[in-house]
């Protein structure tokens, strides 16, 4: 796993940079400037390693400011460093919930989108 600053170049996955979410792995971009590239051979299990880091506070130690948190990229290659840590089995177990969450979410939002549609019928 390799993470770079944004080369503008096809990557596996990107980690938050700034803000609140700092560290956290993202499918998408929020731009191109807030966050890392991450280049993977193994996307799902890195990511899902990643999700562990950054659910237990692993990049907290490393993120600084006061009213906007940041990392570093050397910061964020640190932090990673504790994916030896995170067993291929484990990592597996957190992708499958993952996959199950990102399918309920849309699930649930074309849910809305009907609500939404209906809602705006029966004023016509």
């Amino acid at each position: 796993m390799k993470i770079s600053i944004s080369s503008g170049k096809k990557c596996s996955f990107y980690i938050a940079r700034v803000g609140r979410c700092v560290g956290k792995p993202m499918k998408t971009a929020y731009t191109s400037t807030n966050s890392f590239d991450v280049i993977s051979d193994q996307p799902d299990l890195d990511f899902a390693k990643c999700y562990c880091l950054y659910v237990s506070g692993a990049f907290d130690y490393y993120s600084h400011g006061s009213c906007q948190q940041t990392i570093t990229v050397k910061d964020a290659r640190e932090a990673t460093k504790l994916i030896s840590r995170i067993t291929e089995q484990q990592a597996q177990k957190v992708t499958a919930f993952l996959n199950m969450a990102e399918a309920l979410q849309n699930e649930a939002n074309k849910a809305k989108e009907l609500a939404r549609a209906l809602a705006l019928n029966s004023i016509h």
